[in-house]
């Protein structure tokens, strides 16, 4: 995902079933990661899902989880507080 000056990159890891944030700076040319916290981690490992972002909100939907079972659900990673919420 992509806004005016970072690129979003949504790093899966099937097995350690870890979602991780990365931001890339598009002007400065540098890449971090968003530190996760235990209570601030998505629900869950998903991939092959849909993704959009929406003014500061990256929204993910649908996508299979570690069990390949289908997802129905939304999950939104706020980029201007580093937050996610189901």
């Amino acid at each position: 995902m992509r806004d005016n000056q970072y690129l979003y990159i949504l790093r899966n890891c099937f097995k350690q079933v870890e979602n991780q944030v990365y931001i890339y700076d598009l002007e400065q040319k540098i890449a971090y990661g968003v530190k996760s916290f235990e209570n601030n981690k998505p629900s869950g490992f998903r991939f092959n899902y849909s993704a959009v972002i929406d003014g500061f909100r990256i929204f993910l939907f649908g996508g299979l989880n570690n069990n390949l079972k289908l997802l129905n659900t939304l999950q939104e990673f706020d980029i201007s507080t580093y937050t996610w919420k189901s």
